[in-house]
């Protein structure tokens, strides 16, 4: 049944706001008018929003982190301890406030009836689809202690795989670093020396020359 959000007027005259379940709009004239109630509104009912349980849903944690709280976690279900105590000796096991507050939140939606899957999906900063919907899978076929450690060495190939990026684009970086204090050093300290001699000369220089030139003339008009 739907929920709603209903303004009535009472029997007595005083007019209630009220949030009724009913198969439709029309089962809920039908109940207010065997009441003797009239009906003044009828919404569809909407959760109001919790600004700070939104806040919490969004933030972010470690690769790392996440990689610990699954494995830990399918480690506990496989040993046969149920899910909710699981979760509840691993509150205290992770390393954030930001994750203390979402597993805490998982056990109170999980508490109230929710699947696990459902109850991570409300931390989608966390939790992505990917990880939902595998979680969702291992509920269906009862191998939810399976599908953690799957999930626990994807995050952690991810997490190799992140690293092995950064390595790499770190020698780019540390080359075109050297090659700009290289360049201004040119610029600044040793084109100066030399731009005399090519004036003298008279020389046709190469472009990159005269850009280099250039440069080291607007260096010394800024205080280089």
């Amino acid at each position: 049944m739907a929920k709603y959000t209903c303004r009535i007027v009472a029997e007595d005259g005083t007019i209630v706001e009220s949030i009724l379940e009913a198969e439709s709009k029309f089962a809920l004239y039908e109940s207010a008018d065997q009441r003797n109630e009239m009906v003044l509104s009828i919404k569809p009912y909407k959760k109001p929003v919790n600004i700070g349980e939104l806040l919490n849903s969004r933030k972010k944690v470690k690769p790392q982190e996440l990689e610990n709280f699954t494995t830990q976690l399918s480690v506990l279900i496989d040993s046969g301890i149920p899910l909710i105590t699981s979760l509840e000796a691993l509150i205290d096991q992770v390393e954030t406030a930001a994750m203390k507050k979402v597993i805490t939140g998982v056990v109170t939606k999980v508490n109230g009836g929710l699947p696990l899957s459902d109850s991570f999906a409300s931390y989608p900063g966390v939790f992505d689809d990917l990880y939902v919907n595998m979680i969702r899978a291992g509920e269906s076929a009862g191998v939810l202690d399976e599908i953690l450690r799957r999930l626990s060495g994807f995050i952690q190939r991810n997490i190799e795989t992140s690293n092995s990026i950064k390595k790499a684009m770190r020698y780019p970086k540390m080359v075109g670093g050297a090659l700009g204090v290289a360049i201004v050093g040119a610029t600044v300290f040793i084109i100066p020396k030399f731009t005399p001699m090519f004036e003298s000369q008279g020389m046709e220089l190469p472009l990159p020359t005269k850009i280099l030139m250039g440069l080291s003339d607007f260096s010394s008009i800024i205080g280089f």
